[in-house]
């Protein structure tokens, strides 16, 4: 009865100091001898429950403690908090072992992996103590190892589809979606075989702009050029994947405005090529070494969501911060600034500074929210035009990993596009509901076909390079002749608007992806839909025909990609029957 009397009165006494202090959170350690409190300050408490003294003060934490979980074998305690991150703590010395952060050190980054980038909610470690789940007010479940590595995400897609493209041997998917990674599939199990994914490296480059006032009364302006990052995965959503017709490459654009490559059988990055004119917050800040050198800093500001959502969803609008841990300095201003009018002077001698810094990528995409949109392949394997949110078509070697031309003449974004069989011409369709074709050996427009009334999603060659397809808003997929580039036909009847098309490998078909949850096969003789496949419950966003033209893939807003096959039926025509 007394040590139950004495137990209260410790766990009273607790308690207010819990309140005293401002404590979000308590945890027992799994034997029941000691108390963690964390809370407003940062700091997270150990209390030895038998005499109630304070055993310890874990510090590290650079806001409030929101979360705390002993492991089952009561040997480390994990702590989440406002800043972010996450803590793993020895119980025995009370060091910290590992720190959970977000992925790139400015608290503005969107990205899905591996790190939260709102405050951490709650932490708990799985029964076996060897994995940690964490949630955050990002809405994110994250999963880590016990020894503070990210553990692999789920092997499936957890957004709506974008885009997907077959291997050219027909035996793997790969697919991207609302997402910062890239899924590998096994078309014949169903199985997810490879993720491409990680933490990237930093950028770095250079840029000029003019002043304003930026956080903490910095001078802001608008960066430009930036050059090679680091390799890693992506940061932001993955909206183009395309397969090299070897086989023997992925590549992959984003809206971290990056174009990476990766080795198909490793499943490794191999190149990462950062877009120009990657503008964000330019911020100068006083080195703490001495108040008369200056450091510029880049922090890139979120992409919108590509679809708003609900009202009751949406969260509270943040603005731009400083991180509490900078970044690596891009550049330093290395002279000092004598002026009776600071931010001028400062802006002044960033411009300066920047003058001399040689730029890279020259060829490159200019700053957009959306980075790069659309990715197409060269048949020889050794060219890759991307398309992005600027409205430039941007070609690059694949050997040399540079940027080899810029086709420029859309106004908006280049949604789609698709390399002639022969190499030689280069169709693209756009936001500004036009369809271009274009000669790349010159870098001249030999078409401009403008029959589409809304924004252009899809664009395909047939197999002999004849007749370009083109799909749209406006609810209507059409066909061109190459030669006089008229317009030979008109494919109606979808009721809602087409958002990509793929000609079959014989040329007798073609397949059209709408928001009617459906995949359209029209026969291009006749221009009559002959079959409709139904199967997804979202909007259909791509579709792709594997190069055996035995199989048809799809890819929608439900998170899914489906295999049809495609066969020929008794009486002539053809049947589909899902996999």
């Amino acid at each position: 009865m007394v040590l139950l009397m004495v137990l209260l009165m410790v766990l009273l006494m607790v308690l207010l100091m819990c309140v005293v202090m401002n404590m979000y959170t308590v945890a027992w350690s799994p034997h029941g001898r000691v108390l963690a409190g964390g809370g407003a300050y940062g700091e997270l408490r150990l209390w030895d429950v038998a005499s109630g003294e304070c055993t310890a003060v874990l510090e590290g934490h650079e806001n409030g403690v929101a979360s705390a979980a002993w492991s089952p074998n009561g040997q480390l305690l994990a702590s989440g908090s406002w800043d972010c991150s996450i803590k793993l703590w020895r119980a025995e010395g009370g060091q910290c072992v590992a720190t959970l952060e977000p992925a790139s050190a400015p608290p503005v980054f969107l990205s899905r992996y591996p790190g939260h980038t709102w405050p951490v909610r709650s932490v708990a470690f799985s029964p076996d103590g060897r994995t940690l789940a964490s949630s955050g007010d990002d809405g994110d479940l994250k999963l880590w190892d016990a020894d503070g590595a990210a553990a692999s995400p789920p092997q499936a897609h957890t957004a709506e589809l974008y885009c997907i493209s077959w291997s050219p041997d027909g035996r793997s998917i790969a697919s991207c979606a609302n997402e910062a990674r890239v899924l590998v599939w096994d078309t014949a199990s169903g199985e997810c075989t490879a993720v491409l994914w990680g933490p990237a490296g930093a950028a770095r480059g250079s840029g000029s702009g003019g002043g304003g006032d930026g956080p903490d009364g910095g001078a802001v302006g608008a960066v430009g050029t930036v050059g090679a990052v680091g390799l890693g995965g992506h940061e932001q959503t993955v909206e183009a994947v395309a397969w090299s017709p070897d086989g023997a490459t992925i590549a992959s654009g984003s809206w971290d405005q990056t174009l990476r490559l990766w080795d198909a059988a490793r499943g490794e990055c191999v190149a990462a090529l950062r877009v120009r004119g990657v503008r964000g917050w330019v911020v100068v800040r006083l080195s703490p070494t001495t108040p008369l050198v200056h450091r510029l800093y880049l922090l890139h500001p979120p992409p919108p969501p590509r679809h708003p959502l609900p009202h009751h969803q949406q969260q509270p609008r943040r603005h731009p911060q400083l991180p509490a841990v900078s970044p690596a300095p891009i550049t330093t201003i290395d002279r000092p600034l004598h002026s009776t009018r600071p931010q001028s002077a400062t802006v002044a001698a960033l411009t300066a500074a920047l003058a001399r810094t040689p730029t890279a990528n020259r060829q490159g995409h200019e700053y957009s929210y959306c980075g790069v949109i659309s990715l197409a392949w060269r048949r020889d394997s050794r060219a890759i035009a991307s398309g992005g949110g600027d409205g430039a078509i941007v070609l690059w070697d694949a050997a040399s990993r540079t940027s080899t031309g810029k086709l420029q003449g859309h106004k908006l974004a280049v949604h789609t596009l698709a390399w002639a069989p022969d190499g030689r011409l280069l169709a693209s369709g756009g936001l500004d509901a036009s369809v271009r074709v274009w000669e790349p050996a010159t870098g001249q427009c030999v078409a401009a076909l403008l029959d589409h009334t809304a924004d252009v999603r899809g664009v395909s060659w047939s197999p002999d390079g004849r007749v370009l397809a083109s799909g749209g808003r406006d609810k209507t997929v059409r066909l061109w002749a190459a030669r006089t580039w008229a317009c030979t036909a008109v494919l109606r009847g979808c009721t809602k608007f087409f958002t990509d098309v793929a000609w079959s490998p014989d040329g007798r078909l073609l397949a059209s992806a709408s928001e009617e949850m459906g995949v359209r096969l029209w026969d291009v003789a006749s221009g009559e839909c002959i079959d409709t496949i139904e199967g997804h419950t979202q909007p259909v966003d791509c579709v792709a025909w594997s190069p055996d033209g035995r199989a048809l893939a799809s890819g929608g807003d439900d998170a899914s990609v489906r295999i049809w096959d495609v066969v020929d039926a008794p009486g002539g025509g053809v049947a589909v029957v899902a996999r």
